[in-house]
């Protein structure tokens, strides 16, 4: 079955894939093809989604990440075209970031929306989709235009405490 869908609910799923649903019956439905793993003692497995560049991984049997190389659609933008500051304009300032090696590769977070972006100068080359992984329960309850006021708080609150 093709995959014509990629918009993204933050923490929850991307199209037709859902964090944490149960990964045979997803393996099954769209043909996926298992990947090799340089990490023979890994216990995670990896899931090509045929006809693209993206990817599925799991672990303990359940969908952990999707890996979207080809497009990841959300408010009406594919998030894959957009430089680092446009990024930042639709989801608000990242949580973390962090530079990779000597190179201009750089990996931005989004903890509290599940959400790695991959950038190479300055813009964003792909993108990793994981549960939530905020610990305040707040973004769980919070309407999704809130979520960048919300943050914006937190890391405000974190710095006065620092």
């Amino acid at each position: 079955m093709p995959v014509d869908s990629w918009e993204w609910i933050p923490g929850k799923s991307v199209g037709p894939f859902q964090l944490g649903a149960e990964a045979n019956a997803v393996i099954d439905r769209f043909a996926l093809r298992k990947l090799e793993t340089a990490y023979p003692n890994a216990d995670s497995d990896t899931y090509e989604i045929p006809g693209h560049e993206s990817w599925i991984s799991t672990e303990d049997d359940t969908i952990s990440s999707i890996n979207c190389w080809d497009r990841l659609d959300y408010k009406n933008a594919d998030i894959l075209t957009l430089s680092l500051d446009e990024a930042r304009a639709l989801l608000g300032p990242e949580e973390e970031s962090e530079p990779l090696g000597e190179t201009a590769l750089m990996a931005v977070y989004y903890h509290s929306l599940g959400l790695t972006l991959w950038i190479e100068d300055g813009w964003i080359k792909s993108a990793t989709c994981e549960e939530c992984s905020n610990a305040d329960p707040i973004f769980q309850i919070l309407p999704e235009n809130l979520w960048g006021k919300a943050m914006q708080s937190e890391k405000r609150r974190a710095f006065r405490n620092n």
